[in-house]
């Protein structure tokens, strides 16, 4: 059926009034090159938008990266910061004994002379009072330390967390971007081929249904693209359905010519396709604006 349809030189149409015609491929596929240009053109400037949106990323994930690393740092410094301070603190409770050794040799002044009984409880009682500060101040400070050391620890750890899953998730959107590059400018190449060899062959002056075939491959290779494999089928699919449907409503018997109706029906089928691809693209894109600036949505 294909062969067939590739080879036909005319189809037949029917007009407003019911007429039915013959009608040339020529004539039907004259607008097809200059939209193919302009398909080009415009998967041309996707690429180029593309290739702009990955370099921005690139760059913000860079900013981000250091802005990161700078915070890692400081917090790095002010983590050995509080580190000698419990060193100091350290040092400060090794005077503990000393001053319980002072408490003793008070306390056995204070039985050898009982005229500084009074003077020595009460020196007694300060000391206790420093000591039981001393003790609080150092309890506090290390209950503190630890909890800031706590604190600090889990935000580097969800910042290096946070780091791999956007450089993780970047680098599959930038593989993402970078697959669907590569068919575009393909399936663009391929247009291009093939609008020259059309121009190469209406230049020499080639028959109509040599002509007519190159301008049909053309349709096939911008309809159904390599991107979209199961797109083809899927056309001809589409064709039979329109021709069985038709057979059904109007009991006519099959014919080896092809009607407007199966052209329609089968460029009709692959937008399904193409329509999924933009979806996902622009999935995709909504997804990396979200990573890298989860505050301005």
């Amino acid at each position: 059926m294909e062969k067939e349809w590739c080879r036909a030189d005319a189809c037949e149409v029917t007009s407003r009034e019911g007429n039915r015609g013959v009608a040339s491929i020529e004539m039907f596929f004259s607008s097809f090159r200059a939209y193919a240009k302009a398909a080009a053109a415009e998967t041309e400037s996707r690429l180029t938008r593309l290739e702009t949106a990955d370099k921005t990323v690139e760059d913000r994930r860079t900013a981000l990266y250091n802005r990161l690393v700078a915070s890692y740092h400081k917090a790095k410094i002010e983590r050995g910061d509080m580190a000698r301070e419990l060193e100091a603190a350290k040092a400060a409770a090794v005077r503990v004994p000393q001053l319980e050794e002072d408490l003793r040799a008070a306390h056995a002044l204070c039985t050898e002379r009982e005229k500084a009984v009074q003077a020595a409880a009460a020196k007694a009682q300060e000391t206790e009072g420093e000591l039981a500060r001393l003790r609080r101040l150092q309890a506090n400070h290390i209950t503190e330390l630890d909890s800031i050391k706590r604190v600090e620890q889990e935000k580097v750890d969800n910042l290096s967390k946070r780091l791999e899953e956007v450089d993780q998730q970047r680098l599959k959107l930038r593989d993402e971007v970078t697959s669907k590059s590569n068919e575009l400018t393909a399936t663009a190449k391929s247009w291009v081929a093939e609008i020259s060899a059309l121009d190469r062959g209406l230049a020499v002056g080639r028959d109509l249904p040599a002509v007519a075939s190159r301008i049909f491959r053309l349709l096939i290779c911008f309809i159904f693209a390599a991107a979209f494999p199961e797109a083809q089928e899927e056309a001809l699919a589409a064709a039979g359905r329109a021709r069985e449907a038709r057979r059904q409503a109007t009991g006519e018997e099959s014919s080896a010519h092809f009607f407007m109706d199966d052209y329609l029906a089968s460029m009709a089928a692959p937008v399904e396709p193409i329509t999924m691809l933009g979806y996902e693209l622009r999935k995709a894109v909504e997804e990396l604006f979200r990573l890298l600036w989860p505050t301005e949505i």
